[in-house]
């Protein structure tokens, strides 16, 4: 307790109380404004991921009275009230927070830092030989064309698992694994292609850089966790509806997500790329409605549109989710 008194204990208590309250608030906004167009649900969700991670220190800098006790008559929610709480002699809600503490750290390690130490597996890698690959060297003509962009340098990974993603932001590069290309058509390998080009357009490179980083200062965050996933999740979709945009075969892109997927399958013990079987099978659960709200957005051909004064509404509810922080201490 005495921990969650001093400055880091209170910023960290500040936060995750932020958190919670900017979740609940940007998911009931984009509920009742109906907002479905993932770029526009993104820049919400940005919202409740950044915004808690600035605000107990801004208003701390502001007003340095924000979170003494001569502040309490502005407050409606003051965090530090349920940890003194000792329902049964026991401070229960202090355990609770440690509990998602430490939940929130092991998500991030599971989900972000494993993820980044696996695709050193894929290592050696080198350059596609011309010919090698007819049908995907074919696409990503096409898809540069349609991109207004050149394609990418192509490397190959003799992975036995079917993986295909982006990484470089001066000098960016698709990687392929031979095993990707055995099992997919020539329409799954050019909607896969687009995808990963489609990240490219978007510079979700940089960008994804920034939300990597703004993630790591909120790695002890079960509710900021949150906020991410769902920021991966519309990025993913943006990328997938640009694709289909490009090829105009959305239902080509969806196969070819639910067979890399299928494949994907954890392997048996000692078969798989150093990591323990329970870690590959809890990753590989984690990804399971990703894919399935991918494979749902494409099979719904519909393509949504941002509403009128969409940036308005951003700001408008940037201004009232700020202030209604500043009365949570």
């Amino acid at each position: 307790m005495e921990y969650f008194q001093s400055g880091m204990g209170l910023y960290l208590l500040q936060a995750t109380a932020h958190s919670a309250v900017a979740v609940v608030v940007v998911a009931s906004v984009v509920k009742l404004w109906g907002i479905t167009v993932p770029s526009l649900r993104l820049r919400f969700h940005l919202l409740a991921l950044a915004l808690p991670l600035l605000t107990p220190l801004t208003y701390a800098w502001l007003y340095p009275a924000w979170s003494r006790p001569e502040h309490r008559g502005w407050v409606l929610l003051e965090s530090g009230q349920w940890l003194r709480l000792e329902p049964w002699g026991q401070p229960v809600f202090l355990y609770l927070l440690v509990l998602a503490m430490a939940l929130g750290t092991a998500l991030f390690l599971l989900q972000e830092v494993l993820p980044s130490l696996e695709r050193r597996r894929y290592r050696p890698l080198r350059e596609l030989l011309l010919g090698e690959a007819p049908e995907l060297e074919s696409a990503l003509a096409r898809l540069a064309r349609a991109a207004g962009r050149p394609a990418p340098r192509v490397l190959v990974t003799g992975s036995a698992e079917p993986v295909a993603f982006v990484f470089g932001v001066l000098r960016p590069r698709l990687v392929v694994s031979r095993r990707l290309l055995d099992i997919l058509d020539g329409e799954e390998i050019e909607g896969i292609a687009a995808h990963e080009l489609a990240h490219l357009h978007r510079r979700d490179q940089g960008t994804g850089w920034l939300l990597l980083l703004l993630r790591l200062f909120t790695f002890y965050n079960p509710v900021a966790l949150l906020a991410f996933r769902w920021m991966v999740q519309e990025a993913e979709q943006e990328c997938d509806a640009l694709a289909a945009s490009w090829t105009g075969k959305p239902l080509a892109l969806a196969t070819g997500i639910i067979r890399v997927f299928r494949e994907g399958e954890p392997l048996p013990q000692g078969q798989g790329g150093g990591f323990p079987q329970w870690v590959e099978a809890v990753n590989h659960g984690l990804h399971r409605s990703l894919v399935e709200d991918r494979v749902g957005r494409l099979a719904d051909t519909a393509s949504g549109q941002w509403p009128a004064h969409a940036w308005w509404r951003w700001l408008l509810t940037a201004t009232a989710l700020a202030g209604l922080l500043f009365t949570v201490v």
